[in-house]
């Protein structure tokens, strides 16, 4: 399955918004993930929804990073320029695109990078997980 790269970013909305942006069949989170680009490109096909898409594009809303060009590559690359890539690390919180850009990227600070925000990522979905106390009743 053919997969983009995309960074939404709902603060540069107007009024600034926050949560999930549902366009058609595809939710897209805040922060960087990739998506199915069947799926992608299903809504070019769909003007009045292109165009909101489009607008989107325009403003800085979402972006478009990268997206996978052959069966193979399942995952979207990194971009090429180092920096650019250790900044979108540090935005994306999907662990498991994490852990497919650490198999396949070969730079050391980009390494180091990811494996942070893996730390980080598993930590915040730590948090996010109740955990129940037992406590044990005296007779």
């Amino acid at each position: 399955m053919q997969q983009i790269l995309l960074e939404y970013r709902p603060k540069l909305f107007s009024p600034s918004r926050s949560g999930p942006y549902i366009i058609g069949d595809l939710t897209i989170v805040p922060g960087v993930k990739n998506y199915d680009l069947q799926k992608w490109e299903a809504l070019q096909g769909q003007p009045h929804l292109w165009t909101a898409i489009q607008s989107c594009l325009d403003n800085g809303i979402l972006r478009i990073i990268s997206q996978s060009t052959n069966e193979k590559t399942e995952t979207p690359t990194l971009p090429k320029n180092q920096t650019e890539a250790v900044a979108l690390v540090k935005r994306t919180f999907a662990v498991s695109l994490l852990k497919s850009w650490l198999e396949s990227e070969n730079r050391p600070t980009v390494k180091n990078a990811i494996h942070s925000q893996l730390k980080l990522a598993e930590e915040d979905k730590d948090k996010k997980t109740p955990t129940t106390e037992t406590k044990d009743e005296e007779e």
